[in-house]
């Protein structure tokens, strides 16, 4: 399967793991093109009633406090949307984790031209599936798309293994001394240095 050269990596930070309960706390994006910068992330301004559970405390870092200083949801999707631009979007777990929460995000907060980029499945590069594949041995059956190749991947089972981001970068030899795990500005670091490392594996 081609990978695309030009793309944007995209992680999140969440207050649980329901898109349809739970909210966004942090984004991160790393745009990989001609205008190549930096990775970057923003903090998430939460309702005022809201506080984090503890064990999302613990995984991140991120605290009530840090979320005070964020900025309002709707302008932190529209800062994503349009770094998001036209490029494809590569992410770790992104097909069913990130995509289903900025679609929730986005339907919430009335960021339509959001909206419409999540449900456009083909965007889509997910590391979790590109990695699971290779380790399991899985490959795409003749005349299968995909998106149906991840859904079918990522839906297989096999007891005690995990396919993690920080597991698969050290499986693949991805360096990851150097970022903050759990944090969005961390994890779009070595999502792309993971994509990139697949990508060799498949040219």
């Amino acid at each position: 399967m081609d990978l695309p050269g030009s793309y944007i990596v995209v992680d999140l930070e969440t207050t649980g793991l329901n898109p349809w309960k739970d909210r966004v706390i942090e984004i991160g994006v790393y745009r990989v093109d001609g205008n190549s910068g930096p990775p970057e992330a923003v903090l998430v301004l939460q309702p005022k009633d809201t506080l984090l559970p503890r064990d999302i405390i613990s995984i991140t870092g991120i605290t009530d406090e840090d979320l005070r200083m964020g900025v309002p949801p709707e302008v932190a999707l529209e800062w994503l949307m349009d770094k998001v631009g036209d490029l494809p979007l590569v992410g770790h777990n992104i097909y069913e984790f990130d995509r289903l929460f900025l679609l929730a995000e986005a339907r919430r907060h009335g960021v339509e031209p959001l909206a419409k980029v999540m449900r456009d499945e083909g965007r889509f590069f997910d590391t979790m599936a590109m990695y699971k594949a290779r380790v399991t041995g899985l490959r795409p059956i003749e005349g299968e798309t995909r998106l149906v190749f991840y859904r079918r991947v990522l839906e297989a089972r096999f007891y005690g293994a995990r396919y993690t981001l920080t597991k698969a970068c050290e499986e693949m030899g991805v360096w990851t001394q150097d970022v903050r795990l759990h944090r969005a500005l961390g994890d779009v670091t070595l999502a792309q240095r993971l994509f990139e490392a697949l990508r060799q594996l498949t040219g």
